[in-house]
């Protein structure tokens, strides 16, 4: 069977992560690039350079605009992805290391956008694997990277690793904690306008803001509106409407009026509707306290 691997987070850090991970990418290849004019490179070596990096760039399109989203449940994939990335830092490297003392630093962003893109495991192996193409490069170019200058850069890159690991997963973290969140409170609006649309009173719950966020389907039948088209907007646009189809728009208004400097206060009046049909009503207004 086909090893799947579940999603490592929720579309929005998985999204978030992918862009970073784009940015660094691309930003690296311009710094190779760079760096090539840089170097004092023969010019066999120079155009193979060149050749190498035009490959990273078409590999890079292909890589975020069509195989990432794809790849995403796949770990062996993604492995073969990380493969490939550290197989391209190690051959500019390998152009660029007699010239440039710190070009080992290419590896840095491979290693940040693996941790992005992974997470703790990739982390972890993928700075090893960098330093395994580090001393591969060394061996067969020479002159041999010295011991400590390897433990030096293993480090460096461990740390660099784990430190993009863990940032993805405190993000992945808090977009799941947000995602939940918001399919908590879903359900229980789901619940609450349930129970407010079964009442026989017209019911409608503003903000402190003065943003009207709840209206039943007893309160839209009443006033022959439409109850979701107004939520979200300013609360005094939804008591104009009702305003209109009474018998005293500005009376009704006003008794609104004296929330403005007594928001606490509670109302109650007598109201004459005349649309869309006659009838008394009786109005109450108070705050909905959380004790």
């Amino acid at each position: 069977g086909v090893a799947r691997l579940r999603p490592v987070g929720p579309p929005g850090s998985w999204r978030w992560s992918v862009r970073v991970a784009e940015l660094t990418a691309w930003g690296t290849a311009a710094l190779v690039v760079a760096l090539l004019h840089i170097a004092d490179l023969d010019t066999s070596t120079y155009r193979w350079a060149l050749a190498v990096t035009g490959v990273l760039a078409v590999w890079l399109l292909l890589l975020f605009r069509v195989l990432i989203t794809r790849l995403r449940n796949h770990r062996w994939a993604l492995w073969i992805v990380h493969f490939v990335n550290l197989s391209f830092a190690s051959a500019g490297y390998a152009f660029l290391r007699e010239d440039i003392p710190a070009v080992a630093l290419i590896f840095v962003p491979v290693l940040l956008a693996t941790g992005l893109l992974g997470g703790i495991p990739e982390a972890l192996i993928a700075p090893v694997a960098a330093l395994g193409g580090i001393w591969l490069v060394a061996e067969f170019s020479r002159p041999a990277i010295e011991v400590s200058e390897l433990a030096l850069t293993g480090g460096v890159f461990v740390l660099a690793g784990i430190v993009a690991g863990l940032l993805a997963r405190e993000l992945r973290k808090h977009y799941r904690a947000e995602h939940e969140e918001h399919r908590l409170a879903t359900a229980v609006r789901y619940r609450l306008m349930a129970v407010l649309d079964a009442v026989d009173e017209a019911i409608v719950f503003s903000d402190l803001n003065g943003v009207v966020r709840i209206v039943n389907q007893r309160a839209g039948r009443l006033f022959a509106i439409d109850a979701d088209e107004h939520l979200g907007l300013a609360t005094v646009q939804l008591l104009r409407t009702f305003a209109r189809n009474t018998e005293d728009p500005e009376g009704f208004m006003e008794t609104f009026q004296q929330l403005r400097d007594e928001p606490d206060k509670e109302i109650r009046a007598e109201i004459e509707q005349i649309i869309p049909e006659r009838r008394q009503l009786r109005l109450y207004s108070g705050p909905a306290r959380d004790e």
